[in-house]
């Protein structure tokens, strides 16, 4: 069914606003780490170097890590149906929640950071999660989103 034949272009555009506004109530802070940038620095020897490598000092590397992160706002959702198999307690909660049903609703500047490089992992409630699923586009009125199912990082 198209919804954009049942409301007018004004209708469309208070619930887009209300949507937007309901999105923004529920929204909370998380953090997407990206893979760490990795430089290497390598020393310069102090000795002169020899022929084809002879009698020269070793050459002393050492690797950076950089981490890359960037915080978002989202709304994000415990699913809390009874008897789907395994359960983890939520930290500093007393509700259980089945194993990967938890997902994230974010808008296009988060998923375009998402989706560009590797993204390792999120982190919220004091707990870091992975990927449990690619992510969705969910157009509403004029409006995109997009939803991400996670699974707890152990």
């Amino acid at each position: 069914m198209n919804i954009n034949g049942l409301v007018t272009q004004e209708e469309r555009e208070i619930l887009s606003g209300e949507f937007q506004k309901v999105f923004n109530t529920f929204a909370r802070s998380f953090t997407v780490f990206k893979a760490p940038i990795v430089q290497t620095l390598v020393s310069p020897s102090l000795v002169p170097q020899g022929t084809f490598g002879f009698g020269a000092a070793p050459v002393q590397t050492q690797e950076i890590f950089i981490p890359v992160s960037q915080n978002f706002s989202g709304v994000i959702r415990y699913y809390s149906h009874k008897h789907l198999g395994q359960m983890m307690p939520i930290q500093d909660t007393n509700t259980l929640t089945p194993v990967g049903q938890v997902q994230i609703q974010v808008m296009a500047d988060a998923y375009n950071y998402i989706e560009s490089g590797q993204t390792d992992l999120f982190s919220f409630d004091q707990k870091n999660w992975y990927f449990a699923g690619r992510g969705q586009a969910y157009p509403f009125l004029g409006g995109l989103y997009y939803k991400y199912q996670l699974a707890p990082k152990t």
